[in-house]
């Protein structure tokens, strides 16, 4: 099982009047991103009540570019890794073999200067968990949750559609969608 979990959470109220360029200058929407397979999982999120004071921490819209950059790639490589970027040493990495993407939770001392790496970064480093999965269910299962996001988007501003983040979200939507 693989899942992608976000939770949007800004004031909606304030964001929903605002143009396309204080969108952008408002920068990634905040949240809660987690990535679940089978029985693991990666990053904070839940759907309970918002604590008092209780904020998203995750880009979540820098969160599924990534990822939807990564999966790109994997077209053609056989690995890559994506750096948390809201960590010092965390990345996710993807191997692609044959018909299935292995994920691994990775720390490690390895420095780039991109969010995502065609390198190796488990040398010098500590694997924190390991899950293998369909390759097709993953990226079908990232496609339809980028595209939940998107939508969450719209519904909160319209002018969503005319920032970058998104368009280039949407954009990497249609990229993979031709090579399935």
């Amino acid at each position: 099982m693989i899942d992608f979990k976000h939770r949007i959470i800004i004031d909606h109220d304030e964001w929903k009047s605002l143009t396309k360029e204080e969108l952008e200058k408002e920068g990634s929407i905040e949240g809660f991103f987690q990535i679940c397979v089978n029985s693991k999982t990666y990053g904070y999120y839940h759907d309970k009540v918002l604590q008092n004071g209780e904020e998203g921490f995750d880009l979540i819209s820098t969160w599924y570019e990534n990822l939807l950059k990564g999966v790109h790639l994997l077209y053609d490589k056989t690995h890559i890794a994506i750096k948390d970027i809201e960590t010092e040493k965390m990345w996710i990495s993807l191997a692609r073999e044959a018909n299935s993407i292995r994920v691994q939770v990775v720390e490690s001392s390895y420095s780039a200067v991109d969010a995502i790496t065609l390198d190796e970064v488990s040398h010098s480093s500590t694997c924190v968990w390991e899950e293998s999965e369909d390759f097709c269910i993953f990226v079908d299962q990232l496609l339809r949750r980028a595209r939940e996001f998107l939508h969450e988007l719209t519904l909160i501003n319209t002018s969503f559609r005319l920032t970058n983040s998104f368009q280039t979200i949407e954009r990497l939507i249609g990229a993979i969608e031709t090579m399935e």
